[in-house]
């Protein structure tokens, strides 16, 4: 368990260092945890998101992190995020597009910024025309975007609306 925490502590210092180093910094302390904007993340696999996770909470985002796909229903029956990240492959039949478009259904949920965050490329399937079909800002690469990076293109977005 302490080598589990010391990982999590180490993984926070060199994502503070490499947004340092990339020319960025991490948003500022707000003074009220609500203030925060709300990243619903939804990845199944545990490690990957916990890496988003931790770089996006360095940059001042509170993220829910969510690796099951009824959690993201059961969540918005609770609390409506600001943006939602949503992996495409989510290791069953249901993929983040359908989520996506479910959650286009809801009129709470129906203009909520939202980005495919994926490795799979989408171009040869037809998936990444339905995700921009319902109405998803982006359709990102995770090998070849960063905490920070995904942090930016959501602070882009949220400054959008």
């Amino acid at each position: 368990m302490t080598e589990t925490v010391l990982r999590v502590e180490e993984a926070v210092t060199v994502a503070s260092g490499q947004l340092r180093a990339g020319g960025l910094e991490p948003a500022p302390a707000l003074l009220c945890e609500a203030q925060q904007p709300v990243v619903m993340l939804v990845e199944d696999d545990r490690a990957i998101g916990c890496m988003y996770s931790v770089g996006l909470e360095v940059l001042g985002f509170q993220v829910l992190l969510l690796n099951d796909v009824s959690a993201v229903f059961l969540q918005v029956d609770k609390d409506i995020p600001d943006v939602v990240v949503l992996d495409f492959d989510l290791g069953g039949i249901i993929t983040g597009v359908d989520v996506l478009e479910n959650l286009r259904l809801d009129r709470r949920t129906a203009h909520l910024p939202a980005f495919i965050l994926s490795n799979h490329l989408g171009d040869l399937d037809g998936q990444i025309d339905r995700a921009f079909a319902a109405g998803a800002v982006a359709w990102l690469v995770k090998s070849k975007t960063s905490p920070a990076d995904l942090g930016g293109r959501i602070s882009e977005a949220l400054a959008s609306i």
